[in-house]
């Protein structure tokens, strides 16, 4: 994945050929510089939104799983009921 140090359109020519070459654009050496920054941002945007639709669907699966989620042992007891038949603790 490419480092970003600068804001791509401050970046020079050789610069933007290196990040082009990280994100694996093809034939980026005979690109120039206006078809390069098109191209770079054109995945970034890609990746931008992939990475917010799978952020989205995580929070929808983890938002579902805390509803059926049921603190249980290994024998499948639930958890509170260890304590049932347990004295109260002292007031001290």
């Amino acid at each position: 994945m490419a480092k970003k140090h600068l804001p791509i359109k401050e970046m020079t020519l050789r610069q933007l050929r290196k990040v082009a070459s990280e994100y694996g654009i093809s034939r980026y050496s005979r690109m120039r510089k206006a078809q390069l920054l098109e191209a770079i941002q054109r995945i970034e945007h890609t990746q931008d939104t992939l990475n917010q639709s799978h952020s989205m669907e995580v929070k929808k699966t983890l938002g579902a799983a805390k509803f059926e989620f049921r603190q249980q042992d290994c024998n499948g007891s639930v958890l509170a009921d260890i304590d049932q038949g347990l004295a109260d603790l002292p007031d001290s």
